[in-house]
């Protein structure tokens, strides 16, 4: 069995505006918890992700993990935008204490 299938995770895309909210707290929780340096304007992802996902054209690719105890603890973000066939990833990080679910090279 793979180890993410034991870690009981799961992924979620986040594109539409109803749900922009919710993905930027996650995606700006695992930011924090990642190894990144901080954004030296940190508003501007957040209302990228807003109007990315009012056009269309954003896809918010987002991590969990589900404890035990239930609930879910986003994990890893990516930020995507797609456009005319097109995907180019512009942002991602990950909370280094999941680093053991990362794929192992074969």
């Amino acid at each position: 069995m793979r180890r993410a299938e034991r870690a009981s995770i799961a992924f979620e895309i986040v594109t539409r505006p109803e749900d922009i909210e919710s993905g930027i707290a996650a995606y700006e929780s695992v930011y924090a918890r990642s190894w990144k340096v901080p954004e030296p304007f940190p508003r501007f992802n957040a209302q990228m992700m807003r109007h990315a996902a009012g056009i269309g054209v954003l896809r918010l690719g987002l991590l969990h993990a589900r404890p035990d105890s239930g609930g879910s603890n986003p994990i890893a973000v990516q930020l995507w935008i797609v456009m005319n066939g097109q995907a180019s990833v512009l942002k991602l990080a990950h909370d280094a204490a999941y680093k053991a679910l990362s794929p192992a090279p074969c």
